[in-house]
Formats: structure tokens, sequence, C-alpha cells
């Protein structure tokens, strides 16, 4: 068992079968270390290949807000009040008068963005009352808890006191009953 092995970097080039065209990575060689790395070595090591200048900012995304057309305003308004067959009814007519061109561009306006707001402070209103009636139902069984805690507290003081004057009053029975014995003939 004598034998010696050489280990030596070679490069193959294989082809890739899916027609893909393939790159060598390269790797760093501050991040391959020897031996165990710790919590020093590790910092050290992002620290030096933490470069300020090579960190870009990411474009900053910005969204439009569009104000919403009159028809879907009118539709979300039927499905929130729970007005299903009106809807169905709407969304006929209005389907209908569509394909017959009696609708022009001018009702194809869009909503004043009043409106959606409107309706997006309502539904945020909703959601406060419901946490509100959550927090107002916690608040309420943490004061019966505290009354009925309270009262228990007031129990055990009494019964504290009262045991308190059961034992001064034995203790005063004991004194006189040892005052009788050494007064006695």
């Amino acid at each position: 068992m004598d034998e010696t092995y050489y280990l030596h970097d070679e490069y193959v080039e294989a082809e890739s079968e899916d027609g893909f065209a393939y790159e060598e990575v390269a790797v760093d060689e501050i991040s391959i270390s020897s031996g165990e790395e710790d919590l020093d070595t590790a910092l050290h090591n992002l620290r030096v290949t933490k470069q300020p200048a090579a960190i870009e900012k990411a474009p900053r995304v910005s969204t439009e807000s569009h104000p919403e057309v009159v028809e879907d305003y009118v539709r979300n308004f039927f499905v929130h009040m729970g007005l299903h067959r009106t809807m169905e009814t709407f969304q006929a007519e209005w389907y209908e008068l569509m394909q017959k061109g009696s609708l022009g561009s001018d009702h194809a306006q869009q909503l004043p963005d009043v409106y959606s707001q409107n309706r997006q402070l309502q539904s945020k209103m909703q959601e406060m009352q419901s946490q509100m009636l959550s927090f107002k139902e916690a608040a309420r069984m943490a004061k019966e808890k505290y009354v009925g805690l309270k009262k228990e507290c007031d129990y055990h003081r009494m019964h504290h006191r009262r045991v308190l004057q059961e034992k001064n009053k034995l203790m005063a029975d004991i004194k006189k009953w040892v005052d009788n014995l050494h007064n006695a003939p």
C-alpha cells in the first residue's frame, strides 16, 4: 500500500446536451479557508469582501394608481351590499348595450379617486371596529379576572386577620394559664 497519489487541477470541457452555454464560476480565495472558520474569521472575510462602491442601489419601483372605472365601482358596490341579482341584471344590460354599441366613450368615464378612497377607508374602518370589539372583549375579560382576583385576595386577607386574632387570643389564654400555674399554692 505504498502507492502515491497526486492531485492536480484539470479542466474538462463538456458539451451540454441541452444546448445552453455554461460558464465557469470563479471562486473567491478569501471564502475558502483551511480548517474550521470561527466568528472572527467570518467577520473579517465579510469586511474584506464587502466593497461599498460595488453595491449598487436598486432602482425605485413606483406604482401608479389609476382611478376606477364607473362600471367596476357599481359592480363592487353591488357585491359589497349583497345585491347579486341586481348585479347580474346590471351586467346583462351593460354587456347588451356594449354589444349594440350604444355606450360611447362618455359612458366609460373613470370614477374620481375620492370614491375609491372612501371605499378603502370604509373597509379600514370596519377592520378597526372589529379590532376594537376584540380589544373591548379582552379588556372585559381582564376586568372580570381582576375583580375575581381582588375578591380572592380580600378573602385571604380576612382569613389571615381572623387567624391572627385567634392566635393572639390563644396566646393570651396560654399566658393566663401560665400565670395561674405559677401563682397556684
